[in-house]
């Protein structure tokens, strides 16, 4: 009887070292999944913010693009110069070159010269700063203040004298401005919030580059890519007959 009990006992024994065992490899294959698991998601990841950050990047250029031909449209020609001005002002306030385009162009309805034009867009960004307004609002109001018989900017304590268009009007309003808020568009980077935006700011013209680099290859696989719908679609007989359509 006892040996009979002892072999029980050496076989209960035997059966939970193998059960342990059993939880040891267990536990490693579910360790090795992990591992991969970790793996393949830091790759999917990783290629997911390669991609996003490719099409971040053509969008910034997209939107600097846009910028520019708006502000070529507004003024009537290609100014390099203006350009280039916009980009000294980005290195000096908060504000994004292809905002400052922007605001540009909408001066440049008004404004045809370019020096001018230069002062007018250094007040607005001081005015935007100011009043914590958008940079291309502001512009409008300034715009509007000097090439119209109505005063947008009165409300801040602005006034604009001189006959619609001129000179007079276009200085007394810049004057104004840099009187009551003259500064402030570079006093803001002198905060952490400013110096922050200034390097978003940096960071934004480096994507741009690649981003002009990488459009016209996302503009050819598109352009093929269409052509290829368009084929099946044809080949399939989807497209719809435009002769037809118009009979009906």
């Amino acid at each position: 009887m006892a040996e009979t009990f002892l072999q029980k006992i050496r076989i209960k024994l035997e059966g939970a070292e193998q059960a342990s065992k059993g939880t040891e490899k267990v536990s490693r294959g579910m360790s090795s999944l992990a591992k991969k698991a970790m793996a393949a998601g830091a790759a999917y990841f990783g290629v997911r913010g390669i991609i996003n950050g490719i099409s971040k990047s053509i969008d910034l250029f997209k939107e600097q693009e846009l910028a520019q031909i708006k502000l070529n449209s507004a003024l009537g020609k290609s100014s390099s110069s203006l350009k280039i001005y916009a980009s000294s002002l980005q290195k000096a306030t908060t504000f994004g070159d292809e905002l400052i385009l922007q605001g540009m162009a909408q001066l440049a309805f008004f404004i045809k010269d370019e020096k001018q034009l230069k002062i007018a867009t250094k007040a607005t960004l001081d005015l935007a700063a100011a009043k914590g307004m958008d940079l291309v609002q502001a512009a409008d109001l300034v715009a509007k203040s000097v090439g119209s018989s109505t005063n947008a900017l009165s409300r801040y304590g602005i006034a604009a004298e001189g006959a619609v268009g001129s000179n007079e009007r276009l200085f007394s309003i810049t004057n104004e401005i840099e009187k009551l808020f003259g500064g402030q568009a570079t006093a803001v980077i002198e905060s952490y919030s400013g110096k922050m935006e200034q390097l978003d700011n940096r960071l934004g013209d480096i994507s741009e580059v690649m981003g002009e680099v990488f459009a016209p290859v996302v503009l050819d696989l598109k352009e093929t890519w269409v052509d290829f719908a368009e084929s099946v679609s044809d080949f399939l007989g989807l497209t719809p007959d435009l002769e037809d359509a118009q009979r009906e």
